[in-house]
């Protein structure tokens, strides 16, 4: 009966040594996981200040996982009220250009029509003129000519602008003397 008594013993001894393989199984691998030297320091690798290493490190990480939820959600409000500022500046800005900025596009748009309207109504008359006016580069004369004209015809013109001026200047002469 001592036999059987020892060999039961045996048996629950084995059975637990097996268990508490599995466990140390599983605390190395955390260990691993983790990056904690679990044989640094002294005594032996399962002794509990060793293992105590290995759940202190599961804490920290889990703080930290914590810490950068709480980051996260801090900085997620952040953006959404960035985001609501956006909104409310967008809106500011388009009532502005409604108002505003539209009216005067649309007052610039109708000025260039009429703009470029009579520029071409000037550039018609002109055409239907048969001639053309030239600014003279030096004396500042508005002198004009029939570009299908003779030759001849545009230098007399110029001629009597020239003799023109030169009576002007001449009698100015005169009555600054």
């Amino acid at each position: 009966m001592l036999d059987a008594a020892d060999e039961e013993h045996m048996r629950r001894i084995r059975v637990e040594n097996e268990r508490g393989g599995e466990a140390r199984e599983v605390v190395a691998a955390v260990a691993r996981a983790l990056d904690v030297d679990i044989d640094k320091g002294p005594g032996h690798r399962w002794d509990l200040d060793h293992m105590r290493r290995v759940v202190a490190a599961a804490e920290s990480l889990v703080q930290e996982r914590d810490d950068l939820h709480q980051e996260f959600h801090a900085q997620a409000e952040l953006l959404r009220q960035a985001r609501d500022q956006r909104n409310v500046w967008k809106e500011s800005f388009e009532k502005v250009d409604a108002q505003l900025v539209q009216p005067l596009r649309r007052e610039l748009r109708e000025e260039r029509d009429k703009n470029e309207a009579l520029s071409a109504e000037k550039r018609a008359a002109r055409a239907a003129d048969g001639r053309r006016t030239v600014l003279h580069p030096v004396f500042g004369v508005e002198t004009r000519f029939y570009p299908d004209a003779p030759d001849t015809a545009y230098v007399d013109e110029l001629h009597a602008v020239i003799v023109s001026q030169a009576r002007e200047i001449a009698r100015l002469k005169g009555e600054s003397e």
